[in-house]
């Protein structure tokens, strides 16, 4: 059990670093405003999901350890589509 939630521990110290530096390059980018900021407000909540873990408002679970990496995943996705002006 103490494996699993180092694990566990590193996947989210290794996805908040992430986070951060792409919040960072977002914030950077000549994406157009409004993107600019739907963008930023998504990682700023994907940040808070491992701290509201680490805190105990919300257990790990199975289904957090498959939703969480799948948002990461999309947050990228949001990132990388080409703007349509």
């Amino acid at each position: 059990m103490l494996i699993i939630r180092f694990l566990l521990l590193a996947m989210n110290a290794t996805a908040v670093g992430f986070l951060i530096a792409r919040i960072l390059k977002v914030y950077d980018s000549n994406l157009s405003l409004p993107r600019k900021w739907i963008m930023i407000a998504a990682g700023i909540i994907l940040l808070l999901l491992p701290v509201t873990m680490i805190f105990g408002f919300i257990k790990p679970t199975p289904a957090y350890l498959v939703m969480y990496p799948v948002g990461i995943f999309f947050f990228i996705y949001m990132f990388r589509l080409p703007e349509v002006n």
